[in-house]
């Protein structure tokens, strides 16, 4: 059963991974994997990460205090591009804080306010034209803040986890430098015209495994509430691993 899960992830993160770089125009923002830890008691500890052929992301989230919750998460991303289009690349840092609680039996609810700086790159290579005119090389990047809410809800096993995610959050684009003309418009004045938006991102998590060590999928998506055609990537996925467990304070004998 879990060759053949494995050997389906593969060929989806494939199927992925050929429909970002057959999509030749410059992408400002790739919505990220996810935190959603679904905490339910102090001193507990989720490490953890997702992977894929053009991403990798590293998650961590604990409880210092019983219903505080505590999340950090990085993330990069290369989409490399084939012949004349474009390649892009993301680096994105996050943190958050919020609270948590178990409503009933097994089914748990978060909620975090979060806090991203990032930066983005995107460059086209040097080419010779149909007329064999010499193209040179371009590029543009930026730097762009994501601050918003998330709110996480789902079942939690002792073996496993199905929850979702949905945050919404205000993205802000500033430091902006380079000059890339793409389609005949100049992609400095395209993103100093939109750099301030708001995105909605569900995503939908399923962990399964042994109580302290968890295999992971994960699916995220964005819409962009303020510019509905804005250049961007609207989804991702990954698979990985999470490691779970509990400081236990030891007693002191009397």
């Amino acid at each position: 059963m879990w060759a053949g899960t494995f050997k389906l992830l593969q060929r989806l993160s494939m199927v992925v991974m050929v429909v970002f770089a057959l999509s030749c125009t410059p992408k400002y923002y790739f919505p990220t994997m996810h935190n959603v830890p679904l905490i339910t008691e102090r001193n507990e500890i989720q490490a953890g990460g997702y992977f894929t052929f053009t991403d990798a992301s590293a998650n961590l989230a604990g409880s210092p205090l019983k219903h505080l919750g505590l999340q950090v998460n990085m993330n990069k991303i290369i989409s490399m591009a084939f012949g004349r289009g474009v390649t892009s690349v993301q680096s994105l840092s996050e943190a958050g804080i919020g609270f948590y609680t178990m409503v009933h039996k097994e089914f748990v609810i978060e909620s975090y306010l979060v806090s991203a700086i990032g930066n983005s790159k995107n460059a086209i290579s040097a080419y010779y034209d149909d007329n064999n005119t010499y193209i040179p090389g371009s590029s543009i990047s930026t730097s762009f803040r994501k601050n918003g809410a998330q709110l996480n809800f789902g079942f939690k096993y002792p073996t496993g986890i199905i929850g979702i995610g949905l945050k919404i959050t205000q993205l802000n684009f500033y430091n902006i430098q380079g000059a890339l003309t793409y389609g005949g418009q100049n992609q400095f004045e395209y993103l100093s015209e939109n750099n301030k938006l708001w995105l909605l991102e569900p995503a939908f998590t399923y962990r399964i495994g042994g109580e302290h060590v968890q295999f992971n999928v994960q699916c995220s998506t964005s819409k962009n509430l303020t510019k509905a055609d804005f250049r961007q990537a609207f989804l991702r996925w990954g698979m990985g691993m999470t490691f779970n467990f509990v400081i236990k304070k030891k007693k002191l004998p009397e």
